[in-house]
Parts: C-alpha cells; structure tokens; sequence
C-alpha cells in the first residue's frame, strides 16, 4: 500500500515538474517562425556548439532574421536584422523598455534596487535624471575633464616606466585600471586606493560579476518557474559578490556622511545621491541599497566594457600597421609632440573616432541585448506574446553583409567621409550600445575613454609583441565579448622628451642643494618654521627639498593651502608610515598616525560622539566648571602668598586634569606622583617631536639598511607611559557598573572586549588613543595659554579691553564661564590672535597617496607634504601687518560670514585643515577661552621687566617659548557669590586688599582660622580652597546666585513682565485658588500673555498668546525639546528610561522613528486599520448590547476600554483580560496615574533643590504605582517572547524586543526603556483619547442642531446598512469639524509644559536656561481675539465651505490651534487620536439615540493630574437607530 501511495505521489510530483518546466506555449499561427525544437529543453541545444552570439548568428541566417525560439518552456523572440531592429526601438520602444524580474531581489548585483533592472518608471526616470545631470550629460562631462586629463597622465606615466623597465604590458588590465580609477573619482571624488588593496578589490570584484553575467541571465530567465519549487538557481554565488559589493559600498557611503568640510569639495555623485535620500520633497525616495546598487552598475558598465574595447581596438590596430600610420599622421598633425593627446583634441581626429567606432562594431563589449515585453504586440507582421523575452544580436547585425561592405574586415574608412553611412548608423544599424531609452546612457563617455586611452598609446608608444600578428580569437566572460587570450606587448617611447618640465609634470622649484644630504642643511641654522618661511620667500610658496634622497614638498601660502585641502583632501588625508610600528608613541596602534580608513573614521566617530562633539562637550561641562573654579583658586592662594606663577605649567594642569576627567572619568592622582609623571611624559614627548620627524622622513631609506632612528628614545618613552596607561586601563576593569557613568575609556574596553563592533580594537590601540589625546590636548592649549597671556601682558590696551568686555557681559559677581564666551567676541579674537601668531604646531605634515597636479607641478604618490601653518598665518598677502598682535582683525566685520570665508579659505590654520585636521580645535578654544578669562578677569599681573620676551625655542616642531612667561598674580576681586561662603570670600577680599595696600597683614593660616575655614585637607593644603572645591564638586554646575535670587538678565534685555509675587513662595498662592489653567488664565488676562512667574525659586514663563507660542516652537523649538528632568529616576513613570522626558538626543529620536514606522505613521495605520474596525465592531455590540437590555451606559469608562483595547492590540497583538481581572487592573492603574501627575509635577519643580538634603517629594507613591506598572509588563514581556502569535504581523513589542537583542541597532535600549514606553503610550494614549470622546458626546447632546447636521452627514455617506469605517471619515467633514471643535474647547491636556536648554530672547525680553515653559492651549484657544464666540460650540468654524472657515484653517496652522502641543515634541499619535475618536463618536450618533438625566449635560470641569475631564461621569441609556447588515 505505502509503495503505491509513493508511486502516485512521484507521478504528480514529475507532473508538476513537466507543467512548469517543459510544457511548450500554447501554439500560434502568428508566432514568427521558428527552427525545429527538442522536447523538454526546447532550442537550448542549437546554442551550446559554439559562443552564444555566434550560435543565433547561424540560427538566423538559417531560418530568418526575426525567430521564435524557446528555451525549456521560456518564449524568446530573437531579433538579427537592422530594419526588424529599426522598427521594434522606433514602433515599440516603451512597451520593451523593461529588462525583466531581477534573478535575486536582495541582491545589489543586477537586483531589484539596480537601475539597470529597474522597470520603466517613476524610479528609474529620476536615477536617469540624476545620473545625466551629475555625470554623464554634456555638462557633468565637462566639469569632470580635469579628473580625466589627470588619470591619462597617470595611464602614460605607469606605461612610460614600464617601457623604461622593458616589462611587458597586459593592455586589458592597464585599460581597467585607467577607466575604474576615471570613474570612481567621477563618482565618490576619490580613487579607490592601492595601499590597502581596495583598488584591486573592487577590479577582482567587477570581473567576478562579470563572469557570473551568464549564469544571472539564465538565473533571470528561470526564476518564475524554479520559484515555484524555491529553487533560487546561483543565490550563493551572487549573494556572495553582493555581500563584498556591500562592504565596500558601505565604507565609500560611511566616509561621505562623516567626511569633513564638504563646502570645500565639489559635489561628486554620492554626494548628491546622500542628499537626495535624506531629503523628504525628492521626486522618489531612494534607499541606502539604491544607491549602492547604481554603484555597482557604474563600476561595471564604465569599467569592464571600456577596457574590453580598448584591448580589441588596440589588438587590431596592432595587426594593421597602415591604420597605426594613419593614426599617427593625424595626431601629429593636430597635436605635435610637445603635449600629451586631451579630450578636447577628439573632434579634430576623425580617423581615430572611425577606428574607435569600427572597433566597437566588430566587436561589441555587449554582443547580445535583451528586454522583456510588457505587452502583447505585433512585429514584421508577427505576434509575439506580453511577458516574451526580446533578444537582439547586436554582433550579427553589425556584420550583417546586406549592410555592411566586407563586414569580417577592419576598415575605419566605412565611418568617415560619406553621408550615407552616417545615415545606416543612425538607422539602428550600428548598435554597439544597445538603442531606445534602455540605451546605454554613457556612450558619450565611453567614447571619451576609448579616444583618449587610445590616442595616448598610439601617440606616445611603439608596441612590440612576441608574434607576427595578435590572435583575434574572442570568447565569453560572462556575456562580455573578450579575447580568448589577453593582449600583451610591451610599450617602447616614442617620444623621449616628452612630457616638458614647462608642461607641468615637474616637481616645484627647489634650491641648490648638496650631495648625499640635499637641502638638510637648510633646516638647521634655526627654527624650522622660519627657516623654511625664509626659502618660501625666494623660490616662492610651494617648492620642494631633498632631505637625502626623500623629496619632499612644502606649501607656505594661503592661496597653495587652500588648493590642497580644497581639492585633494583625501589624497593628502595620510600622515606617512610610523617610525616604530610598535611604539604608542606615534606608532601603528596611534590615532593620531592611522591611515585614513575603517580604523581612523570608527576612532573619530567614539571620539566625536563620547568626547569632543556638540553634545559630548556639553555633558562634560561641569568637568570644565569645576578645573576652572580650581584654577582661579589655585592662583588665589598664590596671590595671597605673593607667589610667583608660571603660566604654562598652571595652563598644563589645567588643560591635563580638564581631559584626563573627560576621558577616563577623573584626573592623574597628585599624591601619589601619578600627574607629575604624566606631565613629565607629555613635556619628554613634545620635546621628542623634531626626532620622529626626522625618523619619520629617513623611515624608508634607513629600513633598507635596518636602522631606525631614536628608537631607544622613543620606545623609553611609550614604555612608561605604557605602564601608567595599564594600570588606568585595570582600574577601570575593576570598577562596577553602577559606579559611575560611563566615559571613553569604558567605552573603549567594551568596544575592545565587543567581537561583533565595527572595528575590533586591542588594549593597545586604546592606549595610543589615549596618549595622542593627552598630549595634543594638554600641550597645545599650554602653549597657547602662555602665549597668548604674554601677548596680553605686552599689550596694555588689550587687556584693557578685555576687562571691559568681560566686565560688561560676565559682572564682578561670579567668574567667567565658557557658556559666556559666545558673548565675549574680543577675548574669542584675542585667542585666535594669538594661536594665529603663535600656532602649538607651527609645521603639519602629510604624505599623498596617489601622483597629482598642484599649480602645475607633479607631486609623486606617496610624497611628505608639510603645511607650514606659522608662514600661511603670517603671509602679507592674507593678512595685514601679519607680525602685529592685532585681535580686532577678528572682529568688526558687518558679519561673521567674512571672518568665515577666511577661516575657509584657509588663511587661518591653527589646527590644521580637511578631514586630518584636529578634531578637538572645539574644545581648545574652550579651555584657552576660559584659562585667560579667568586670569584677566580676576587679578593683575606683575612681570620684572616692562615687557616679556617673546623669543621661541629654537628647533623644536611645537611652537614653545624660548623663556617660560613667569609672573606674580594679584587679586582684582574675589567677591564672587558661593553659598555658605559668600562672607568668608568677603572678608577674605578685604584682608587682601588691606594686604595689598600695605597695611598689616595676618598670616594665611591665621585669617583661615579667624574666618572659621577649616586648615586641614585638599590637595592644595588649605582650607578655603578645599572647602570651596569640595562645594563645587557636589554641585559641578551650581549657578552663581543663591535660593531665591535670580541670575541677572543679559545686557539690554530684561524679563518678561511678573505679577507681584509674596517672600519665599513666589506666585504659588495665585494658581490655588481655582482650576490652574483657568488660574493661569486670569492672570494672563490681568498681567498680559507673556509673563515671568516664580513658584518658590523656580523660575516659569508663561505663554497664554498664539503669535508668542508661533514664535517659540518656529524659532526655539530646539531649545524648549526637553520636558526637564524625570521626577524620580528609577521609576517608569516620568522616570529616566521613558521617551516623554527623554531629552531630544538619539534615544528619543530612535524611538520617534519605530513609533513613526511601526505604529502610528501612514504605512502603519493602513497596516493596523483591521484591529480597528474590530474593536469598533466589539465596541457596537456592547452598545447595542445594553440597549437591548435598556442599560444605562458610563460613556466615559466605556470609551476607555474601546481605546485601550484598540492601543493594546496595535502595540502588543492582543487585549488585556476581562474575566482574570487584568483590564480592570490596568484601567485602575491609568487611574491612579491620572491622579499621581499633579504630584508628579511638584516632583519635577522642586526636585533638584530637594535632592540637595535628601528628600524625593511623592517617590513612594510614584515607585509604587511603577512597581504594579512593572509586574504587569514583566508577564506581558515574557509571554510575548514564549508564545509569539505567528497569525499576526510583527507588533510593536515585537519590533522592541528585537531591537533590545539586536547589538547593532542604532541605540542599545534595556527592557526598562521597552516598559516605560508602553505605560506612556497605553497611558497617554487611554486617558487623552477617552476623554476627548467623552467631551464631544457632551457637546453634541447638549447641541440638537448639532447633532441633526452630524445624523444627516452620517446617514447621507455610510447609509443605515453598515457601520462607519475610518475610510469614511475624509468623507465626514462636518464630524471631523466636531472632533476638532471639541478639542479647541475641551483639550485633554491644557498646559504644554517644556525647558529652555540654552538662554535666548524670545519677543525682546531674555529667559535664562533652565528656564521652565508653560504654554496654555486652553487659554490660546478660547482667546476672543483669534476665534469669533469662543466659549461657542461651533463646528462649522473649521468647514472650508463656511465663511470663516478657510481663515480658521489659517489661524490652526500658526499654533492657534494646539489641542496636540506643538513642534517636535508635539503629540505624535495626532492623527490616530483623530482616527479613533471620530470613529467612536461616528458610531454612537449613528447608531443610538439616548436618554439622560435632565435636559442637558453637566459641562463642569475637573482636573484628574493635568487632563482636563468632566466632573461628573457622562451615563445615558442608548436606543438602536438601526441594525446593521453583517
């Protein structure tokens, strides 16, 4: 029984097989004509004898030139006659213009993101658009000739050094070279490099596809039907050259996001592309895969096809020596032998673009061509079906004798000189690049590369090859048109003369130099700097010296700077080889030394985002405070003890402690020695600096002979830095997680222990890291803290000036603060004054990685480059009187855009410039910036002479005095505001003062001891500073003003105007006495919209008026992004892990998106309408339900579970138990959070002053609630995860969940942030929404004209035979008009609160950062001058047909109307509290009348936390209208 159950089961499966595969079409008179088939595989062996095009070639002269053929059961019509061609492109272009199903969809070779594959339309117009526009039209061509003129000078000078080395030539393998270099900097502005073996990869690459082009063809030709089997035929292999495309793809992408200064680089295509995919208003949406897949076709089809056609052209040439001669003798004529052939010169060469095009028309790269109907239609007379795939053999009709005179023999004369060829040519004769719109868009480029590379090697070489003439005998690669064997001779110069140094292909001038040593002696009669300033000003601003045998390049102008890092950044984004690979000092694990690529941009990148970006510095600010606070004390005790102060070792333990703090989260211990030997360290590696430069330039030939210079010197050095930096490294191992936040060491050691990270870093590697950081950061910003302060003390009326603008913007009352720096313009300019003529690194080296032209001087691959900074910052051409201190240059401009066009145009280059420049340049200005505040500031300066020398140190690469600026400090003031200190300070100041004067002087301890400071402890061994340094390290960022004073506005603004408020409790007593958006009402209505309110000390704006809200969330929505601080942490309401108080930063941001996406976006409302409708439906029967039974109805709980159900289901696929209690549960739980959110509130305002004794207002009942909150979810979580509900798409707990397993999402969440956000969206999302529904029923009962109106809208679109569905509601305008009038009135939540971040001035008057917003939508909305009878319910206010209606629709656009809050942390679940509400309220005027209590409903409002809701519970009893047909 079981064999002939099997028997039966391997017939039908064979059955199956024989239908899909091998069943023929069903047969047609019509069809054009076809050979005699073979079963099963159909004509498939008439194309296995022999190369595929010569195979239809014979097929066609045998049976006809258009045939039907078949190949298993997949219909081909092939095509080999120019007038059948000429009629399908001219009568059927657009219904051909499709290629086809891609083999594999995923797949970024020839897939279905490829524009090659893409079908005919929206996609593939604006790729087309793109691609012509950027690159391949007549203007993109032009404004890339440069790049092509520049890689011909390549091409030649790789084959003249091969001719000079009599090595042999592989034509095709040069050729791709030339052509991939040409298109990949035409496309990413770069080549792709040979140091790294990039370039060979993308070529191994390009030819992997091209060899699997025949096995894509048949996979595209087999998919349906192997599909059906899930047979994917090759998947392997082609998702295999994918997967590396991607890689590589990646990488370009990556660099062009993160590559820096793009305003000084043209636009290359990627460029453009990224632009287009970020931007929302493109024509078509593309995708990262888009664009790596257009990629891929460029590299492909610009490379592979070129180097094809130079190798045959160049092999027939070879073979016809009276072509070469004729070549010549037009080249020579047009061109001479005094320059290499340009593109330029192609028109004026007829006979080299005929044999280019005879060329290409014996032997087409491409031979064969398909497209793929999209519709049935008739061809010479013939019907060929929708669906067939079109061949046409573009080689047989490019030799077709009907055509063509002596087709088989190579004779350009046929292209040239007589009108009727051109003619044949246009008429689809000539097919070398396909034809119609499919054509190959790049034909003229093509054309481009083919002359040139072709002109190049005729003009400029002889070509020797083993035999008599080149075997001509072709093959397939893929289904390219190749030669069997590869072309290889070897070149021998034509021309030995050429090129001439006056053409550009020199090095820059140089002077005389010496044997063996060349120019070194040119280096050592004094600083370098200025001994090469010195040369720059006889032989001009870029030259060139021999130091030995290593040639080098230096640039010491502006104009030369800005040409180099304009436009060949990435070129010269290398610094060189290390000296000792192993050394962290300078070595192969360093930062600082790495070659630009995956390396260098993953450090950059943790660099940015942990330490130096916008947003890191703004996290270590306090770090900042409190090292400056340390400083001014510091120089305090000095003053006081009349101490002499050396500047820059002061500036050194600044600067050191301020990074040490920021990297690895404290500073080098003093006690234990552990700084000093750090600065000591830094202070021996700068003194090291000139040596590895000079090991650095003699690396190469020194390796040779197996010396390294200062090896001993230098590894001494990392060795015991090597030490100290392991036992920091320990430490930080050692430490718990909960010890502190993380800082970049942490995040170094989990990115080192991390297998899956995208660069896998060693503990060496983060040792260098952090020993570049330390010494760049703590050196330069000494060095330019003492120069600059030397010129301030030689330079009276600066300091002067400084004083007053300090004075004016900062006062005498606190210290200087970097937040006050944008405000302090003159000291910004003295800084930059100073590090203008005092650079930390006066020289900075790079080294190129490929040969180019800079002011028409050839720099070789791989030749050191040194910017001398000092000569470009003091060059009289960029600066006027360049040797005086003159910080005013910096400022006084009408704008800042001039001084920025200099700093772009690299005049000023403290830090270097492009993509290598000093990625800390941000934080240095800080660090200077405040250092010199605080000294001019607080004290005078005594120096023994009238002025201080400024001699530098000679031989050394960081600029360093030659004398340390020694000087005695003496205090101005020291009455700054501390709490609890303010009258020690005080009284200090005066015993100074008297001190100063010559009065009698108490020694320190005992003032120490009379004023009740303590004497013992601190690192500084007094007690005034240690108990000042210990205040300000429990409070970092404390603001400078005690409880219940107020920070003093900015100069010329004042605060927005107050009520008046009582002592201590400010205006708390004027919200108590009714509702408080009503209490903040009748204030505004008496004091004006705009107001400054303080409850206790902590300061409020309110915003009662719709033009001031417009203002703020148009021009400050950024500044007012963050709703404050949680009111208790650990909890997950309003705690840290939740998105409602997330600050607006990437974890907010990640979440914004997967909400968007996959929750309450268009996309993924559509996908959720289903969920909906049931619960609309399961709502329905419960109404309908109770009025069967004549129940009375509490509207306002049963709008509550129809919302719930509906955000439950969305949100996690399924509802919350009715019979197990659960729903009740979570209802009651919302409860008590409505009720918590007034407490939480207070929590908020009074949270950081209470924090200070120890006491967190409401925390129990706060934690308690979260605690239910957190069981809750904990069983939803779990369940979710064990018992997925495969029925269902993925919900949102799914896609959370696999974004907390995924380690590389863009932002690592924890199961903390996955339940906070659910309670803060089923919370919010209940509450709001039900209540609104609630409202709107109350309006419309206690409206009959209302209700009338919405009935008869209602019956009209939905009719009394079925519910109404939310695809009704564009249909509803009057109910949508009712949902928003009850908004306007009845907001759920009435004041939008928010922070301002940053201090700014909003309406002329200024708020303080910190400051907290309450804007009152109530108030807004029923504002009498912006809406006509406000307190009305009118829907018609928002119908575009109603008078007012279209300047209503005006006022709601600017925020007169926000029911929702406003900007970008507006409700962003609006348009489906819309959805629902409209539908629940749809359904019960449609389908119920009720009866209620009384005439009318009872509007009384109450506030349950911050929702606005009725007093008293809405109930009526419904009677059914109708019943609905199911």
């Amino acid at each position: 029984m079981i064999n002939v159950v099997m028997m039966i089961l391997l017939c039908l499966i064979s059955l199956l097989c024989f239908v899909t595969f091998f069943k023929k079409p069903k047969d047609s008179s019509d069809l054009p004509p076809s050979p005699p088939s073979m079963p099963i595989i159909g004509h498939l062996h008439l194309l296995l004898s022999s190369l595929i095009h010569k195979s239809f070639q014979k097929i066609s002269s045998n049976y006809g030139p258009l045939l039907h053929l078949r190949i298993f059961n997949v219909p081909i019509v092939l095509v080999s006659s120019a007038s059948v061609a000429n009629e399908i492109f001219k009568s059927h272009d657009v219904n051909i213009s499709s290629r086809g199903l891609p083999p594999i969809d995923e797949s970024l070779f020839f897939g279905s993101s490829g524009f090659f594959s893409a079908p005919h339309g929206d996609y593939w117009k604006f790729m087309k658009k793109l691609i012509v526009a950027k690159l391949l039209g007549p203007q993109a061509i032009e404004r890339s000739r440069t790049i092509r003129e520049e890689e011909l000078e390549r091409f030649y000078f790789d084959l003249l050094e091969k001719a000079m080395k009599k090595e042999t030539v592989e034509i095709r393998r040069e050729a791709m070279k030339f052509t991939n270099n040409s298109t990949c900097k035409m496309i990413i502005g770069r080549r792709c490099w040979e140091e790294n073996g990039e370039g060979e990869r993308v070529r191994g690459l390009i030819t992997e596809s091209i060899a699997l082009t025949k096995k894509v063809l048949f996979a595209t030709l087999l998919r349906k039907p192997l599909e059906k089997l899930g047979i994917p035929l090759f998947k392997k292999e082609i998702m295999d050259i994918s997967s590396r495309y991607n890689e590589v793809l990646e990488s370009f992408l990556v660099e062009h996001e993160t590559k820096l200064e793009k305003h000084h680089q043209g636009k290359d295509l990627m460029d453009v592309l990224l632009e287009a995919k970020e931007d929302e208003n493109a024509e078509y949406k593309i995708t990262r895969d888009h664009i790596k897949s257009l990629f891929v076709e460029l590299f492909l089809g610009g490379t592979d096809t070129s180097k094809q056609t130079i190798q045959w052209t160049m092999a027939i040439i070879i073979n016809n020596p009276k072509v070469i001669e004729r070549l010549r003798e037009e080249m020579d004529s047009v061109v001479g032998k005094s320059r290499l052939i340009q593109e330029t010169d192609l028109p004026n060469f007829p006979y080299l673009q005929a044999v280019i095009k005879e060329g290409l028309r014996m032997y087409p790269p491409v031979p064969l061509f398909g497209r793929r109907l999209q519709e049935g239609c008739k061809m010479g007379g013939f019907y060929v079906a929708e669906k067939t795939t079109l061949v046409v053999n573009g080689y047989a009709i490019m030799r077709d004798p009907n055509y063509w005179e002596d087709p088989d023999e190579f004779k350009p004369e046929r292209f040239i000189g007589e009108q009727g060829d051109e003619i044949r040519e246009q008429v689809l004769k000539y097919l070398s690049f396909g034809s119609g719109r499919r054509g190959c868009p790049g034909s003229n480029l093509a054309y481009i590369f083919l002359g040139t590379a072709i002109g190049m090697m005729i003009q400029c070489f002889d070509w020797r090859i083993k035999e008599v003439t080149v075997n001509l005998e072709e093959t397939l690669s893929g289904m390219v048109l190749t030669m069997a064997h590869p072309l290889k001779c070897t070149p021998v110069p034509r021309i030995c003369s050429f090129p001439k140094p006056k053409d550009g292909f020199e090095l820059p001038p140089s002077p005389p130099s010496l044997p063996i040593i060349g120019h070194l002696h040119l280096l050592l009669t004094g600083s370098t700097h200025k001994a090469l300033q010195k040369l720059s000003s006889r032989y001009g601003p870029l030259f060139h010296l021999n130091i030995f045998s290593v040639p080098v390049i230096f640039v010491s102008s502006a104009s030369v700077a800005y040409e180099i890092f304009r436009e060949h950044d990435v070129n010269f984004s290398f610094r060189g080889t290390p000296p000792i690979d192993e050394s962290l000092l300078v070595g192969s694990f360093g930062f600082f030394t790495a070659p630009y690529g995956d390396y260098w941009k993953f450090m950059k990148k943790i660099m940015v985002t942990k330490l130096l970006g916008p947003q890191a510095l703004e996290r270590s600010r306090g770090i900042r405070d409190y090292e400056r606070e340390r400083l001014y004390a510091s120089l305090l005790d000095k003053a006081v003890r009349n101490e002499s102060v050396e500047i820059g070792k002061e500036a050194m333990k600044f600067a050191n402690n301020i990074i040490c703090k920021m990297i690895m989260g404290r500073s080098c211990n003093e006690e234990n020695g552990e700084a000093e030997r750090v600065r000591d360290l830094v202070a021996e590696s700068t003194a090291l600096t000139m040596k590895i430069f000079v090991a650095n330039m003699f690396q190469r030939p020194l390796k040779k002979l197996g010396i390294t210079l200062f090896r001993n010197e230098i590894m001494s050095v990392s060795c015991r830095f090597d030490e100290v930096l392991e036992r920091i490294l320990e430490e930080h191992e050692k430490k718990k997680d909960d010890d502190q936040d993380m800082d970049l060491v942490d995040v170094l050691l989990e990115t080192c222990r991390d297998e899956t990270a995208e660069y896998r870093i060693t503990r060496n590697h983060i040792k260098s890291l952090f020993l570049d950081l330390v010494i760049a950061g703590s050196d330069t910003s000494r060095h330019a803290t003492q120069w600059t302060m030397a010129e301030i003390i030689n330079n009276p009326k600066v300091l002067e000036r400084l004083r007053e603008e300090i004075g004016s913007v900062v006062g005498e009352t606190r210290l200087v603060q970097e937040t006050d720096l944008e405000n302090l313009p003159y000291l910004q300019a003295t800084v930059k004054e100073g590090l203008r003529l005092h650079p930390p690194g006066a020289l900075f080296a790079r080294s190129s990685r490929e040969g180019c032209k800079i002011r028409g001087f050839y720099v070789p691959e791989n030749t050191p480059l040194v910017v001398n900074a000092y000569a470009v910052m003091r060059d009289p051409d960029s600066w006027e009187n360049p040797n005086e201190f003159k910080p005013e240059r910096f400022i006084g401009f009408p704008c800042s855009r001039q001084q920025d066009e200099r700093d772009h145009a690299l005049k000023y280059i403290p830090f270097g410039s492009g993509r290598r420049g000093c990625p800390g340049s941000n934080l240095s200005y800080i660090i200077v910036g405040t250092a010199i505040g605080v000294m001019v500031q607080c004290f005078d300066w005594k120096i023994k002479a009238d002025e201080f020398d400024m001699d530098e140190a000679p031989r050394a690469l960081v600029l360093t005095m030659a004398r340390p600026l020694k000087c005695i400090p003496v205090a101005r003031t020291c009455r700054f505001q501390v709490p609890d200190l303010e009258s020690d300070v005080t009284e200090l100041s005066d015993i100074i003062l008297k001190k100063q004067q010559g009065q009698s002087y108490v020694p320190l301890e005992e003032t120490y001891e009379s004023l009740h400071v303590e004497t013992s402890g601190g690192s500084d061994g007094h007690g005034y500073v240690s108990r000042i340094l210990r205040y300000r390290q429990s409070s970092m960022k404390k603001s400078s003003f005690s409880l219940g004073k107020t920070k003093e506005p900015r100069v010329g603004c004042d605060f927005p105007p107050s009520p008046p408020s009582l002592p201590v409790i400010g205006h708390l007593h004027l919200l108590l006495s009714t509702l408080v958006h009503k209490s903040l009402q009748k204030i505004s209505s008496n004091y004006g919209p705009f107001l400054h309110l303080r409850i206790f000390n902590t300061p409020i704006i309110l915003v009662s008026s719709a033009s001031v809200a417009y203002e703020i969330f148009r021009a400050h929505d950024v500044n007012v992004s963050s709703r404050g601080v949680p009111a208790v942490d650990g909890s997950l309401l309003f705690g840290s892990s939740g998105v409602l108080n997330a600050p607006c930063g990437d974890y907010w941001k990640f979440m914004k998106k997967l909400m968007v996406t996959k929750l309450l976006g268009p996309q993924a409302q559509e996908q959720s309408r289903g969920i909906r409708a049931d619960e609309i439906n399961r709502f329905y029967g419960k109404l309908l339900n109770k009025a069967r039974k004549k129940e009375s109805v509490d509207v306002g709980k049963e709008a509550m579970n129809l919302v719930n159900n509906i955000m439950c289901m969305m949100s996690m696929g399924r509802r919350f138990s009715e019979e197990d209690g659960e729903a009740e549960r979570l209802k009651g739980l919302v409860t008590e959070w409505s009720g918590l959110i007034k407490r939480m509130f207070l929590a908020v305002l009074f949270r950081r002053q209470l924090e200070k004794i120890g006491i967190s207002l409401f925390k129990n009942e706060i934690m308690r609630v979260s605690n239910r909150c957190d069981e809750m979810l904990e069983r939803v979580l779990v369940g979710h995860k064990e018992e997925p509900d495969k029925d269902q798409g993925k919900d949102m707990m799914d896609v959370l969940l696999a974004a907390y397993e995924d380690k590389k999402a863009e932002y690592k969440i924890t199961m903390n942030h996955i339940k906070a956000f659910f309670v803060e969206l089923l919370f919010g999302a209940i509450d709001t929404s039900s209540t609104t529904i609630l409202w709107a029923m109350a309006e419309i009962i206690n409206n009959p004209n209302v209700l009338e109106k919405l009935r008869k809208e209602l019956d009209s679109v939905v009719g009394q035979t079925r519910l109404i569905q939310e695809t009704d509601i564009p249909n509803l305008p009057y109910l949508q008009a009712v949902v928003k009038e009850t908004l306007r009135l009845h907001p759920p939540g009435p004041l939008v609160p928010r922070e301002f971040q940053k201090e700014c001035e909003i309406g002329g008057f200024y708020i303080p950062e910190k400051t907290r917003l309450v804007v009152n939508v109530y108030d807004i909305m029923r504002d009498p001058d912006l809406w006509e009878d406000p307190l009305k319910f009118m829907p018609e206010r928002f119908l575009a047909s109603s008078k007012s209606g279209q300047e209503d629709e005006r006022k709601e656009k600017i925020l007169k109307y926000l029911p929702f809050g406003s900007g970008r942390r507006g409700c962003p679940g609006s348009a489906l509290g819309y959805i629902v509400v409209g539908t629940a309220i749809g359904v019960i005027v449609h389908g119920f009348e009720w009866i209620i209590d009384g005439d009318k409903v009872n509007m009384e409002e109450v506030m349950e936390g911050v929702i606005l809701t009725m007093a008293h519970p809405l109930k009526f009893t419904p009677v059914a209208r109708y019943v609905p047909l199911p």
